[in-house]
């Protein structure tokens, strides 16, 4: 009895015994089971959460990046242009991006919403946030005003250190949980879901879920509620829940293992978790928990002690089958994380605490330019240099001392073909189950085209920049009042101000009140239209009082969908316009000069008619008869409308000039004698004609207009108060070390001209102007401009010079040199009047379309007893010649007549009698130039009118002298 006592009590220790260890080893191996199960979780959690955080880094960091450009803030049309570049290329992660005003205003959204610019966002949350704290703000997901549940990441906008609102990049949240989360399943009911750090279920497979909070969820669960307040508070772990599951019986309840993780997003966290039935978990470990049983109830028996052996030997080999099965579970799950490693961009790795590498990605090989096979066990100093190395392992030590991982930093690496890739890199510590530091994990991306962008964007901002500063243009930005906000260095030296003061300038300030009107017009046009449609003349003051001609071109700048200022650039069209005047005076000098051509012609043909009858009255009356003193009066008037005449031709340049020694004293007493009628006896002329100047090859009627042009304008500056205008003409020697009087000549002898008043006088600033053609300071219908222009340029062409010297409120002194003409050089005049006029018989053949004409230079031709044949009409002269050309000695014909003119008559004349002697006699011809007379065989060009003395001698030294 006690032999079994013992064998019952040594059989129920042993049972107990053999019991204790199947539990032990159940509960082991279920612990176990679930510790790498979790293990497995928790390393999905980490790398979704590292994946969405380095999402968010990115599009975060690129915002930051363009909220630091100047056109971002302003938002013109260069801002919009990059945040729709930036746009297109992210288009299939991004869902929009929008620029806010500081008021919470939608200023632009692309893609472009119409319906949405302008709403007021600002009673969002985030946006509240960002407005109070001017701070980087992650939202909450929301329905966005575009119509779409999104997550918005806001970056602060600053301009010159003023909050000019955000911009932000709005995510579409069901493609977040799709490329991060949806895709994390494990078995038929392991799943993550994230919530926000409110407790919003952000993601959750199960239906009906989403929006709702933990606490409403679980609130019959205490251990998930305690699990999702972990969550809230932002730690990382693992934990185990019940929660009621409908089932098709109904209500039940499902125990779960989840592990939970942080993501960090700025301003607030996330958190998600991967929850896995536990009886999903532990469906592997069910038959050898049963089998322990049914060991330790045949073991009771020792009847069936062997065989529960055989038994629970095959249980065990069944549940090493299951182990297998659940191993290739984990090994299919680790392929899963190891293709959804592969799927993303950036590249991830794993490396031992030496630095080999032990884990990395597809996208990882393609960064370095190395194969998987070529990569594995390398160590990461193999693709830096030096200096590079050095900050790389300052970094990973820095981690590694602290166990905080180090995001977003930029180092350089070196890829196999030798070229060199900018990237930015995350890098967290890895500890082993035991809490021991085993090596590191990162996340790097090549951002070359990045830092590339970014320096182009630097380089476009420079030279925009220096574009504005170096434009020789002058570019401003005022206010709708007018205030100046803005300008560049050619509107601050046009203007006159100093930049401190330009603020407080307005654009009245700088324009007349005659032009206000214009400025209301262009101001209309700006607010109508937003831009000026045609340039605009505007006359904008200096501040010292003058005014610069300009034209403008201006337009609306807007701020938050609205105007609020005006850009405009302005051209100093000065020059232009004094080019476009001197351009018109051309053009009505040379209309002057065709019309004087014409005039000259007819007036001419007028004059030789006058003083061709004049002459032969004076010949025919008696030498003191008073009707011979009234056809010598007749006479001398019609030589003054002959230099007229050729005055006005050698001013259009019509005619040349017909110089001669001259004794211009003769000249300036006529000038002044002509001078006092015409100016008032509240102006005393004085004059100091000396009659020993010597000769000057000159033109007496351009000596002439010089004394009226410059005693002209004496008058002027003396006619409201009277003075004194005095002249004096003198031989004098002139110095060229001389500059007292500012004279520019050789040394040796001049006839000097002097013309002073004791007028107003001249400005200095003024005074180097005064030669200028078309400047002049008097009153429009006074002046032309042109008085002093053609004095400076008559006197230069005589080779002469001219100065002068004035002082306000004292008077003015002109001084003139003209060269004296050597001794010796003869003049080019005829024989006295009193020598005899030669005469012939020859027989003269007269053509002029003129009859007045043909008859006066018949008869005077007769008087000296040439035989003449007189036509109006050049054909029929032609004709006439042509019948008979040995019966005529000369022929003397007008240049233009109709039909045939002079030249075409002497080119056929000559050819049918070659060397005959020919005259054009023309009062005006433009067709006429030597080289035609020299081809043409034309002997001589006389001008009419044609004086009789003049046309003997012609005649008869063309007859005696023939080609």
């Amino acid at each position: 009895m006690i032999k079994l006592k013992k064998i019952h009590f040594l059989l129920s220790i042993l049972i107990a015994l053999l019991g204790y260890t199947l539990f032990s080893v159940y509960t082991d191996l279920k612990d176990r089971t679930i510790s790498e199960f979790n293990a497995q979780q928790a390393l999905l959690a980490k790398q979704a959460a590292d994946n969405i955080e380095s999402h968010f880094s990115h599009y975060m960091l690129d915002m930051v990046t363009f909220s630091e450009m100047s056109f971002i803030a302003s938002l013109n049309e260069p801002g919009k242009d990059l945040i729709n570049a930036y746009y297109e290329k992210h288009s299939q992660a991004v869902q929009a991006i929008t620029r806010v005003s500081e008021t919470g205003r939608i200023l632009y959204t692309v893609p472009y919403n119409e319906s949405a610019i302008g709403s007021d966002i600002s009673g969002q949350a985030h946006i509240r946030q960002i407005l109070e704290t001017h701070q980087p703000v992650v939202s909450e997901v929301f329905m966005a005003v575009q119509g779409y549940r999104t997550v918005a990441c806001h970056v602060p906008v600053f301009e010159k250190g003023e909050f000019k609102g955000s911009l932000a990049v709005l995510f579409p949240f069901h493609l977040l949980a799709e490329e991060f989360i949806k895709n994390i399943t494990i078995g038929q009911g392991g799943y993550a879901w994230v919530i926000s750090q409110q407790g919003v279920v952000l993601y959750n497979p199960v239906p009906g879920i989403i929006g709702k909070t933990v606490f409403e969820i679980f609130r019959n669960s205490p251990s998930a509620i305690s699990m999702a307040q972990e969550m809230i508070s932002g730690k990382e772990g693992a934990a185990r829940y019940t929660v009621d599951l409908t089932q098709t019986n109904g209500m039940e309840k499902t125990v779960k293992q989840a592990v939970y993780y942080p993501i960090h997003l700025g301003n607030t966290i996330w958190s998600i978790a991967i929850a896995t039935p536990e009886k999903e978990i532990l469906s592997t470990m069910t038959g050898f928990r049963n089998k322990l049983l049914l060991v330790a109830l045949l073991f009771i028996t020792a009847a069936s002690l062997y065989s529960f052996y055989i038994i629970q030997a095959r249980g065990l080999l069944k549940e090493e089958q299951k182990r297998r099965q659940t191993e290739a579970a984990l090994l299919e799950s680790e392929k899963k994380y190891r293709n959804l490693l592969d799927d993303i961009e950036d590249g991830y790795f794993e490396v031992d605490i030496r630095g080999d590498l032990t884990f990395f990605n597809t996208a990882m090989c393609a960064i370095l330019g190395y194969s998987p096979s070529e990569l594995k066990g390398k160590n990461n100093r193999e693709f830096m240099d030096t200096e590079t190395a050095a900050k790389v392992y300052q970094t990973f030590n820095k981690v590694f001392a602290t166990g905080k991982a180090i995001k977003e930093f930029d180092w350089e690496v070196i890829q196999k073909n030798g070229n060199r890739c900018h990237i930015d890199t995350s890098v967290s510590l890895v500890k082993d189950s035991k809490g021991q530091k085993i090596g590191f994990r990162g996340i790097m991306r090549d951002i070359s085209d990045r830092r590339q962008a970014e320096e182009k964007m630097r380089e476009y901002k420079n030279r925009y920049q220096a574009l504005f500063d170096r434009s020789l243009d002058c570019v401003f930005v005022h206010d709708f009042k007018g205030k100046f906000i803005d300008a560049n260095e050619a509107a601050i030296h046009m203007l006159g101000y100093d930049r401190k003061d330009l603020p407080g300038v307005s654009v009245k300030e700088i324009l007349d009140k005659d032009q206000f009107p214009l400025a209301a017009e262009v101001l209309k046009d700006l607010q109508e239209h937003g831009f000026q449609k045609k340039l605009t003349g505007f006359k904008l003051k200096h501040q010292n009082g003058q005014t610069v001609d300009v034209e403008t071109k201006s337009s609306v700048i807007y701020k938050e969908g609205k105007p609020y200022a005006i850009q405009g650039i302005a051209r100093d069209i000065t020059e232009k316009l004094k080019m476009e005047a001197q351009f018109r005076q051309a053009q009505k000098v040379e209309a002057i000069g065709t019309l004087a051509g014409g005039i000259a012609h007819d007036f001419n043909n007028i004059l030789t008619a006058i003083l061709g009858y004049t002459e032969m009255a004076r010949y025919a009356l008696p030498e003191n008869s008073p009707a011979a003193a009234h056809m010598n009066q007749v006479y001398l008037a019609g030589i003054r409308a002959r230099d007229l005449v050729k005055q006005i031709l050698t001013f259009s340049r019509q005619a040349d000039q017909d110089l001669r020694p001259i004794k211009i004293q003769d000249a300036v007493t006529e000038a002044l004698t002509f001078l006092r009628a015409s100016i008032p006896t509240t102006i005393d002329i004085r004059q100091d004609i000396r009659p020993d100047c010597g000769h000057v090859l000159a033109d007496s009627t351009q000596i002439h207009q010089i004394i009226m042009n410059l005693c002209t304008n004496a008058y002027h500056a003396m006619r409201e108060t009277g003075g004194v205008l005095s002249v004096s003409l003198s031989q004098a020697k002139v110095q060229l070390e001389d500059q007292t009087t500012g004279i520019h000549f050789p040394s040796g002898v001049c006839v000097q001209l002097e013309v002073s008043d004791t007028g107003t006088g001249i400005d200095r600033d003024i005074l180097g102007k005064i030669f200028d053609p078309y400047y002049t300071t008097k009153a429009k219908g006074e002046g032309t401009g042109m008085g002093l222009a053609m004095v400076h340029g008559i006197v230069k062409s005589y080779g002469g010079d001219i100065s002068v010297d004035s002082e306000v409120g004292k008077g003015t002194t002109f001084r003139i040199c003209f060269p004296v003409i050597e001794k010796g050089i003869p003049f080019q005049e005829h024989a006295a009047s009193d020598s005899k006029v030669p005469g012939g018989n020859e027989h003269i053949l007269v053509v002029d379309d003129e009859q007045v004409v043909t008859d006066i230079t018949q008869q005077t031709l007769e008087s000296l007893g040439y035989q003449v044949s007189a036509f109006t009409c050049s054909e029929k002269a032609l004709d006439a010649f042509r019948a008979q050309p040995g019966n005529y000695d000369m022929i003397i014909s007008d240049m233009t007549m109709p039909r045939l003119n002079g030249l075409q008559l002497a080119e056929q004349s000559l050819a049918i009698r070659p060397g005959m002697p020919f005259i054009i006699c023309t009062g005006f011809s433009d067709l006429i130039t030597k080289e035609k007379i020299h081809a043409s065989g034309i002997q001589k060009v006389i001008m009419k009118p044609v004086f009789l003395r003049d046309l003997a001698f012609s005649v008869r030294m063309a007859l005696d002298n023939p080609a």
